[in-house]
């Protein structure tokens, strides 16, 4: 089942049905906001409808941290191929996920998207939640600071506070998606580990061990 959303993309007000532009803000995107396939109605309608989809908060902190970070950009390929299903937009995970990792201005706009479909699958099942997309991408801009620093001779102490920075905006992401699967899954479960996390994982180790074991002058 489908239900066009009339919630505006850059502030969230509900609109009346059939407006144009945002009451709020007066933004003109209305007609962009998403179709969404919302409710349990959804998941028992359609047999493709994965439930390999929950990703423990508790998982996604042990990753992310021992893989010092690098887990991120898998976060966000796995994500976006799981929204896929759920909005009548595009979706690109691979090139999406790249141009966030490696384009500087355009990635910062396609993470805002990322957020904001995010949010919008929450506000559109009356999920509580305080997740913004500005907030978020200043996170990871300041992340992004950090570790160019570091990368520049800086102190190593600087990587871990992108870490955390990181980390923070995952998290802060990950939980109303979570609660989204919960409402909209009959069935749910979580994702097993793949290969490439724990690749991932396997180079976050090495990380660890060369920042807490100083490479001899």
């Amino acid at each position: 089942m489908q239900m066009k959303s009339n919630q505006c993309p850059q502030c969230s007000y509900r609109n009346p049905p059939g407006s144009t532009s945002c009451k709020s803000c007066g933004s003109k995107r209305l007609n962009n906001t998403l179709s969404v396939r919302t409710g349990s109605m959804f998941a028992a309608a359609d047999p493709a409808a994965r439930s390999d989809v929950l990703l423990p908060l508790g998982r996604l902190l042990a990753l992310a941290i021992i893989s010092f970070g690098l887990y991120f950009p898998f976060w966000l390929y796995s994500n976006w191929k799981r929204l896929a299903a759920e909005t009548d937009e595009p979706h690109y995970p691979l090139w999406h996920t790249l141009a966030i990792v490696l384009v500087p201005v355009y990635g910062l706009f396609r993470l805002h998207r990322h957020i904001a479909i995010i949010k919008s699958l929450a506000k559109t099942n009356d999920i509580d939640t305080t997740l913004e997309p500005f907030p978020v991408l200043i996170l990871y801009f300041l992340a992004g600071i950090l570790q160019t620093l570091v990368l520049l001779e800086g102190p190593e102490s600087l990587a871990l506070f992108a870490l955390i920075l990181t980390i923070a905006a995952m998290i802060w992401a990950q939980s109303p998606l979570n609660s989204y699967w919960y409402q909209s899954r009959s069935e749910i479960s979580s994702p097993s580990v793949s290969v490439w996390e724990m690749i991932l994982v396997g180079i976050g180790i090495v990380s660890w061990i060369g920042l807490i074991i100083p490479a001899s002058p």
